[in-house]
């Protein structure tokens, strides 16, 4: 009698769909995004992105934009990877995912006068 060990992977993680990769890189590439913008808007840059005057609305239109960068990397990545039957291992995307979250949000506080 033989014993089948399903395993997705050689050392036992789990694949990840092109689908969940795809979420997970757009969730990075978010944190990313909002770590330029904060970088950016703190040397001064100016991106347009003001949905009404004051600083309120430069924070407002960054997420939104942040938001629409993170929803076009999830539909672009997920077109790339739609054939691949996996995209890396969910344990390798979550420590990407968990880095990114702890390292962009504190580069982009840099310059920043008042850290919002």
């Amino acid at each position: 009698m033989s014993t089948n060990v399903n395993r997705s992977s050689g050392e036992g993680g789990m694949d990840a769909s092109p689908k969940v990769a795809a979420a997970f890189a757009a969730g990075t590439v978010y944190m990313w995004a909002e770590c330029i913008l904060r970088i950016w808007f703190s040397k001064g840059g100016d991106a347009v992105l003001r949905l009404w005057p004051q600083r309120a609305g430069d924070i407002a239109g960054m997420w939104l934009a942040m938001i629409v960068i993170g929803l076009v990397a999830y539909f672009a990545l997920a077109a790339a990877w739609r054939k691949r039957s996996s995209v890396g291992t969910i344990p390798i995307w979550t420590i990407v995912l968990i880095v990114s979250a702890i390292v962009a949000p504190l580069l982009g506080e840099w310059g920043q006068a008042i850290g919002i």
